[in-house]
């Protein structure tokens, strides 16, 4: 039992130290809405999050241009670039719905 729990800490670590290498970020944040402009989220600190794009493949998933997951949390892995103007942007690689319980109140 031991080799196994250390054998999942080891590939959790690995795949963390991966996301790193490769830049590529991840954030839970509550979804807020689409500007036209931008995808906006709040993170667990409350600071806003604009996305300024998002992978075809998430938006076929979810239609994050609709009010439907407006105040949903989301676990999303994203990138920063470059864009043409030479400003970064950050960009949604994937995003997936995150259960978040209630907190109870005794």
């Amino acid at each position: 039992m031991k080799k196994a729990v250390l054998l999942f800490t080891l590939m959790i670590g690995f795949s963390l130290g991966t996301l790193a290498q490769s830049g590529i970020k991840k954030v839970v944040a509550q979804y807020q809405g689409y500007d036209d402009t931008y995808y906006g989220f709040l993170d667990e600190n409350e600071d806003f999050i604009e996305f300024a794009e998002c992978d075809k493949a998430v938006l076929s998933k979810y239609d994050l241009k609709t009010e439907q997951y407006v105040n949903e949390y989301f676990v999303i892995t994203y990138t920063e670039r470059e864009n043409e103007d030479g400003d970064i942007i950050w960009v949604i690689k994937t995003a997936e719905l995150e259960e978040v319980q209630d907190e109870i109140e005794y």
